[in-house]
């Protein structure tokens, strides 16, 4: 046995990571088809409604860049409310959902403003 059975133990092992890696990899390719046509059902009923909203009228005309910023500023303004609902607020001995509600007040009067920031005509 020996040195052999460790080859032979060895390559048995790689042989079944490579086979649970290309498992994995059908699964996330599955799933990835199938979220893709998700969004394409969901975006062929949604997408007249969606139109009409003046977030997407702000940006119809604009390149795809331009939509970036407001993007970015929507993930740091969820990244906070995370963070201060699920790490803050249990510290301070509040339960799941019962973030005081100034916090979600603000926070919401906050995305508003930033909507109609965007939205709104300088002119």
């Amino acid at each position: 046995k020996g040195l052999f059975g460790l080859c032979n133990r060895s390559a048995r092992l790689a042989a079944s990571a490579a086979f649970a890696v290309s498992e994995l990899a059908a699964d996330v390719a599955g799933l990835v088809q199938q979220v893709g046509m998700l969004a394409l059902a969901v975006g062929r009923v949604c997408g007249p409604m969606c139109s009409t909203l003046p977030l997407a009228q702000a940006f119809a005309d604009r390149p795809l860049f331009e939509l970036m910023p407001p993007l970015m500023v929507g993930l740091i303004m969820g990244t906070i409310y995370f963070g201060f609902a699920s790490c803050c607020a249990p510290w301070a001995g509040f339960n799941g959902l019962d973030v005081p509600v100034t916090f979600r007040v603000a926070f919401g009067l906050a995305m508003v403003a930033y909507h109609q920031g965007i939205v709104t005509d300088p002119g």
